[in-house]
């Protein structure tokens, strides 16, 4: 009798931890057939390639580049027609979710903080075959370039003229060059960290036309400002080089070449009415 009693308590156990059983023997399973997803993370700077700059010149330009981050999960073999699906959240919120056959997708991090990428890879079948996530955290450094010709990176094309072919230069009109100063100082910062260029600088700009207003276009500060309501805040570094074209940058330089004493001095007078503080650099550079 206790042996009967014994046995029915033990098969009743059984049988109230079989769902439990199955369970676990499924999740076991499922774990066996699900591979870890591994992601890696590349933030794309700027660039100052010449038909491939992503410089952020325009609030436009700050939608399409400002913040953009690779994700990839290339590095894992999986069969054929595989789908990935993407899922970015910023704080704990949905931001964005795509699908697609390519084991990369390029998605938006402008604001700073942590970012959460969540990746699941489905058979052409619809199985789950794998799953992963990544956080991210976006700290991104946004620099700006404005001035005149001394910043544009004026007499330093990126392609000399060679054998009848004019010069190649980021911005004809502007004569902005990746070999300027101001650009140059920018690639040794974003090989470090990621880092978000606004290259305004151009050749003839003033303070009056060019720099703060502008009797065409935007000005470079306004441009910048819009730039900036964008973001939320202004840039973290600012490379300005002005007052040449105020005093007669030019015109001192090729009096001092051709024939000096034929130089109308009074002209270059005439410019430091609206701005004295320019005539003493000018007598410096003239004496």
């Amino acid at each position: 009798m206790v042996f009967g009693t014994a046995s029915f308590f033990y098969f009743f156990q059984m049988l109230n931890n079989l769902p439990r059983m199955v369970m676990y023997i499924w999740d076991n399973t499922l774990s066996l057939r699900t591979q870890h997803a591994t992601i890696d993370v590349y933030p794309e700077s700027s660039s100052l390639r010449l038909h491939d700059s992503r410089l952020i010149n325009s609030p436009s330009d700050f939608e399409r580049y400002y913040g953009v981050v690779v994700f990839s999960a290339c590095n894992l073999s999986l069969p054929d027609n595989v789908t990935f699906h993407w899922n970015l959240y910023f704080k704990g919120i949905s931001v964005h979710s795509e699908e697609s056959h390519d084991c990369h997708t390029k998605l938006q991090c402008a604001k700073d903080g942590d970012y959460t990428v969540y990746l699941s890879i489905t058979s052409d079948q619809g199985v789950v075959i794998s799953v992963g996530s990544r956080t991210y955290e976006a700290r991104t450094l946004w620099i700006a370039i404005i001035g005149d010709s001394f910043a544009s990176g004026e007499g330093s094309p990126d392609v000399p003229k060679h054998n009848g072919r004019k010069a190649l230069w980021m911005d004809d009109r502007c004569h902005r060059s990746s070999k300027s100063f101001a650009a140059i100082v920018f690639e040794k910062v974003a090989a470090t960290v990621p880092a978000y260029l606004t290259f305004l600088a151009c050749t003839g700009a003033t303070i009056d036309n060019g720099i703060l207003k502008s009797h065409e276009n935007a000005s470079q500060l306004s441009t910048m400002a819009s730039i900036a309501t964008k973001r939320g805040r202004g840039p973290d570094v600012v490379i300005l080089t002005t007052g040449g074209n105020d005093i007669g940058f030019s015109d001192i330089i090729n009096a001092l070449v051709h024939d000096y004493t034929n130089y109308d001095i009074s002209l270059m007078d005439m410019r430091c009415l609206s701005h004295p503080y320019w005539c003493g650099i000018a007598n410096i550079i003239v004496m």
